[in-house]
């Protein structure tokens, strides 16, 4: 099912790998902050949501410093609003099953399923370790906009 364009709201899901690979933990922040800078439509509410499977909250110091690092962003609970213009990020430590792992699977339907709950139109998934210019997320919409496709990916590389 496509979406209306400009979307009302686009979620950018930001999925840690940190949990046996602590020395991660710090590009999180990077990931963090490109994501709340990302440039949209003024139509389009912007939020971040970031699901985080290090232990014991790691992730958390790098999310607080990547929200600082960006005038628009602020931080907020799962039932918070922010007024219009300003970015949401919301934090989600993500606890271990009975085995003591979190799949990769399982966060990114724990990401739909509070998506779908917050009223997203449009998810964006991106790991701990990318970093996208401000004006990847509008290019993805555009490309969704013009084709009229339900998802759209991009090729990550070096220019």
């Amino acid at each position: 099912m496509a979406v209306d364009f400009p979307p009302r709201r686009l979620t950018v899901v930001v999925l840690t790998a940190t949990r046996r690979r602590p020395e991660r933990a710090p590009l999180l922040e990077r990931a963090v902050r490109a994501a709340a800078a990302q440039r949209v439509s003024s139509a389009t509410a912007l939020e971040v949501l970031v699901l985080d499977d290090g232990p014991d909250a790691a992730g958390w110091p790098y999310v607080r410093a990547a929200v600082c690092g960006v005038d628009r962003a602020r931080l907020c609970g799962a039932d918070s609003a922010v007024a219009e213009g300003h970015v949401a990020v919301r934090y989600v430590a993500v606890p271990p099953d009975a085995s003591g792992r979190v799949c990769l699977r399982l966060k990114r339907n724990l990401a739909l399923e509070l998506c779908s709950l917050s009223g997203t139109d449009a998810i964006l998934f991106c790991d701990d370790d990318d970093w996208r210019s401000a004006d990847a997320a509008q290019a993805q919409l555009d490309a969704l906009a013009r084709t009229g496709a339900d998802a759209c990916s991009v090729q990550y590389g070096l220019a």
